[in-house]
């Protein structure tokens, strides 16, 4: 039979209403706080509250009792931060953001906490967002801090993927499917110590469903095939600026045979990110290696610069995600 263990900061005193979670390793642990708070925040409390009195209602210490079917870690996350929400990590790009908002998060949603659950998904969407121009701030900002710790200093994709597929958080599942995809199943968590983990990016891919592993492995292979597109188109629009006869387009043709398979290899067997490998072409304009004339090589980075946005609509449609959008 479970043994009732009281909360140490959230058993208060003066608190008028007691919640139990369910059991874990035999012990229910006892919160007792305001009832006031709960109401206030949470029209599923405020219902729940609203209930006549019973000859069934039940008591601990005194005090009404309420049942929950809620894990005591995630009670204990999800009251702290009613009573304080600097509880809720500010930290960008947190390591542990995740397993510190995951509780909180999944009970805002049950209890319909709107302030808890809008300023967690604000988070969650600073982190992994939508639109492409801060997806590059994020990404500029995780390199600042050297190798290796943008690898072992970004959070997990498979955590985030998890926890939006709890509370229907799809906004942020395209950057992190996209993140997911430029690691390798090589490079699962659950194979690596500690030590390898250090020298290349990892996810923990159990966390993932089979459908959406089945959705991240579709992704993977369909990204390669759409680069190889756009790399292909742009060297075609390229080279529609000199005309059929003219001498300098077949000295053009081969430089920008040479970066495109130069780029492809890069991108298929070493870093599997095309955003990134397109963006530093973008940025590094002056100073590309392309060797054709300046209208080629200027049309080229253009044309990439074009359609590394188009890619990025795609992605949703990539992994499968565009009905959840």
């Amino acid at each position: 039979m479970p043994i009732i263990k009281n909360s140490g900061s959230l058993y208060l005193p003066d608190g008028d209403i007691v919640l139990f979670s369910l059991p874990k390793d035999d012990v229910i642990t006892a919160f007792k706080v305001d009832r006031v708070l709960l109401r206030r925040a949470s029209p599923v409390f405020e219902a729940m509250f609203a209930l006549p009195p019973s000859e069934n209602n039940e008591s601990y210490d005194d005090t009404p009792l309420v049942k929950l079917q809620d894990e005591s870690d995630h009670l204990t996350m999800f009251l702290n931060a009613l009573y304080d929400s600097r509880c809720i990590p500010w930290q960008k790009n947190g390591l542990r953001t995740v397993r510190e908002v995951d509780g909180t998060l999944i009970l805002a949603v049950k209890y319909q906490v709107d302030h808890l659950h809008q300023r967690i998904v604000s988070l969650l969407e600073r982190d992994w967002p939508s639109i492409l121009a801060d997806w590059d701030i994020n990404e500029a900002e995780l390199n600042i801090r050297g190798w290796p710790a943008v690898l072992t200093l970004t959070p997990e994709p498979c955590e985030v993927i998890s926890l939006a597929r709890k509370c229907g958080i799809t906004s942020i599942l395209p950057a992190a499917f996209y993140h997911s995809a430029r690691i390798q199943a090589s490079s699962d968590r659950r194979l690596l110590s500690p030590e390898e983990m250090k020298n290349c990016r990892s996810a923990d891919f159990s966390l993932l469903s089979a459908e959406d592993f089945r959705r991240l492995v579709i992704g993977r292979n369909k990204i390669m095939h759409i680069f190889r597109r756009y790399l292909t188109e742009a060297h075609s629009y390229a080279l529609d600026t000199h005309k059929l006869f003219d001498s300098s387009r077949d000295k053009c043709r081969s430089d920008l045979d040479g970066f495109k398979d130069r780029v492809e290899l890069r991108v298929f067997r070493y870093i599997n990110d095309p955003l990134t490998m397109m963006r530093k072409e973008v940025c590094m304009r002056d100073e590309s290696p392309i060797q054709s004339c300046y209208s080629c090589k200027d049309r080229f980075i253009r044309s990439l610069e074009s359609r590394r946005n188009a890619f990025w609509e795609e992605l949703p449609s990539l992994f499968l995600l565009d009905s959840e959008q």
